[in-house]
């Protein structure tokens, strides 16, 4: 079946795809299910590694066929990464974010491609009716979108990210959004950069109000889900051993 237990012929893909399941919107755990710890604090280059190792296993265009709900497994461990490296809004004041927009040249600027992780399939096209900025809020990490074609959410962590001169997938965080770079693919060293589109003052309190509201509802969720797994760590050992109190009583 789809849900339920493991069982033994089933791939690892698909057993790692029902602990996803299992674990459903608790963020750390499902990016920690390979035996490495992930949290918030952990660094970027750890959160990817972990994210890139989980996805390899349960993409749905790897054990889809085996299991059908890869995609919603698939869309939690997507869920899990964009939300812990999203910038962390929750400490700041948005209604008094004033003078955050950025104004800088976009010579040498390219509206690079960005392809869905699920389906591959070109983000922000004209017909998913898009506002002008939304390349912009993708590519700093602010804000995830949804596929027009598959229905996945995703952001910029997690996106498929193609360089505008060969075509090729390159390895992208927002920290890059303000530099110019080249993807290192063989044969291609044309520098390049991202293309920046202004939003007003009032649209872009409006966005870090909104990402702000999401941001502590999940983290109180998370926090929720971490309380009651310290207090499980906890009373294991003494139901082991009530069990075991309980066996030698009905053995005498």
């Amino acid at each position: 079946g789809d849900g339920g237990g493991m069982d033994s012929g089933e791939s690892e893909g698909v057993q790692l795809a029902k602990q996803v399941l299992e674990l459903d919107d608790d963020f750390n755990s499902i990016l920690s299910i390979l035996g490495t710890t992930i949290n918030p604090t952990s660094s970027p280059a750890a959160m990817r590694k972990e994210y890139l190792l989980i996805s390899r296993l349960i993409h749905p265009d790897k054990i889809g066929r085996e299991f059908g709900m890869a995609t919603k497994a698939f869309q939690l461990l997507v869920s899990a990464y964009e939300g812990l490296s999203q910038p962390d809004l929750t400490k700041s004041d948005t209604s008094k974010a004033k003078g955050k927009t950025l104004s800088r040249s976009n010579e040498g600027c390219f509206r690079t491609p960005v392809c869905c992780p699920r389906c591959n399939v070109e983000w922000g096209q004209a017909c998913d009716g898009l506002e002008n900025a939304a390349y912009s809020h993708m590519m700093t990490g602010i804000k995830t979108y949804c596929c027009s074609t598959c229905l996945l959410s995703f952001g910029c962590m997690t996106a498929v990210h193609k360089c505008p001169s060969c075509r090729k997938s390159f390895e992208y965080t927002p920290d890059d959004f303000h530099r110019k770079i080249s993807c290192g693919n063989n044969g291609c060293n044309r520098p390049f950069g991202f293309m920046l589109i202004n939003v007003s003052e009032s649209r872009l309190k409006e966005l870090r109000e909104e990402i702000k509201a999401t941001q502590e509802r999940r983290l109180k969720r998370q926090d929720a889900i971490d309380r009651r797994n310290a207090r499980a760590k906890v009373n294991a050992p003494m139901a082991r051993a009530g069990g075991g109190a309980k066996a030698g009583g009905k053995a005498a």
